[in-house]
């Protein structure tokens, strides 16, 4: 009976949600941590006791949920996945920035973490600072929290109220690294963002290569065709004009002149020579007897 008395008191809540807390930070344990001073829905440490420096810590799945006194169960103090360093005010919601986990460290005070940070940040308030925010030292990241008796109980039923879709972080190994997916423990059937019918997702072809792949390389293949065809024609160009010249030269040999006894001969046109214009006439001696000559006989004659 005592065992069993035992264990249900260690699974009960730290916090009491009919109660309303106030939260101080070791470092200024005379301040008190409100929201909506400077702006709505930030947070901030005051030195005056607001009534928004009251705060509710409801118990759900393991972790809990802060609601305020000012801003009731439509708000509760989360990190907002694009802003993961300030946390403030926002809409209620099951979500793992919405949820926190406070862990005792004797009577020095609490640790805070967030479920979408992890159990590497918690919530710190450094010296000449108003503003907390996460870190991932513990300096200064120990809060005092005090039940307030003086501060009228919660009477909004949402405050006592779970939050829908419970977000549950869960940590999947593989064979190269391990990744951390957030699900949801809502009922409510999962959506396949891809078409089951379609063959070809992600514009990859049945080979694993996808389209633009395939058009840098067919257009890398057609610039290399062109370069090749370039190369060829300016070969070919080259050893056309050798053989023009060469064709040119042909059949013309130099002149090249003789050697006679260690001495060039050239060759010279003939020189031109004058017949004298002083010419004799030469008479034929008169004293020869004339020769007469004899017929020559007929033939058909008889």
């Amino acid at each position: 009976m005592e065992s069993g008395l035992l264990e249900s008191r260690q699974t009960l809540p730290p916090f009491d949600d009919n109660y309303y807390y106030t939260i101080h930070a070791k470092v200024y344990p005379k301040r008190f941590l409100t929201s909506g001073i400077n702006r709505p829905g930030d947070i901030n440490v005051t030195e005056e006791g607001l009534s928004s420096g009251n705060w509710q810590f409801y118990f759900q799945g393991g972790r809990f949920f802060i609601r305020n006194y000012d801003y009731l169960s439509p708000w509760q103090l989360g990190i907002d996945i694009n802003d993961r360093s300030v946390p403030r005010m926002m809409r209620s919601s099951g979500s793992l920035g919405q949820q926190w986990t406070l862990t005792r460290q004797g009577d020095d005070g609490w640790l805070w973490t967030n479920g979408l940070l992890g159990n590497e940040s918690y919530l710190a308030l450094s010296e000449l600072n108003t503003v907390p925010g996460m870190q991932t030292s513990k300096e200064n990241a120990l809060w005092d929290i005090q039940v307030n008796p003086s501060a009228e109980r919660p009477k909004d039923g949402g405050m006592f109220t779970d939050v829908p879709n419970f977000e549950v972080a869960t940590t999947s190994t593989s064979s190269s690294m391990s990744s951390t997916s957030l699900t949801s423990a809502s009922t409510s059937p999962t959506q396949s963002l891809g078409n089951p019918n379609d063959n070809n997702p992600g514009g990859k072809s049945a080979n694993g290569i996808s389209t633009p792949a395939i058009a840098g390389i067919a257009i890398g293949g057609v610039g290399f065709i062109v370069i090749c065809a370039a190369l060829v024609f300016f070969l070919c160009r080259g050893r056309r004009r050798k053989g023009e010249d060469k064709g040119k030269g042909k059949g013309k040999r130099p002149v090249v002149p003789e050697k006679v006894d260690n001495e060039y001969y050239r060759h010279e046109a003939p020189a031109r020579v004058e017949l004298s214009s002083e010419a004799t006439l030469a008479e034929m001696e008169a004293s020869r007897e004339p020769v007469e000559l004899l017929p020559s006989p007929v033939k058909g004659r008889q």
